[in-house]
């Protein structure tokens, strides 16, 4: 998943997901607050990138749980990824 703002951005990885939010792997730069809108950016492969915009609701030393600002539909290449 890349995480962006248009000031800041990183990589890390997905370690749940549903159709409210996600939780991420919370990365060594991770540089953003609860008042920013963040752009995710799911890869699929080199052709597929999903985009959602969320806001951070939680967070702690190894994790970041992620709320949607809309509904977001799961596709199935991604829950395959995470099991």
């Amino acid at each position: 998943v890349i995480v962006a703002t248009s000031e800041n951005s990183c990589i890390t990885q997905l370690e749940n997901l549903s159709q409210s939010g996600c939780c991420i792997k919370k990365p060594a730069d991770w540089n953003f607050s609860p008042n920013d809108v963040l752009n995710l950016y799911f890869v699929i492969d080199n052709e597929n990138v999903l985009d959602a915009e969320a806001m951070l609701v939680w967070d702690s030393d190894k994790l970041i749980g992620l709320q949607y600002l809309q509904a977001q539909p799961i596709p199935i290449q991604i829950i395959d990824e995470i099991q």
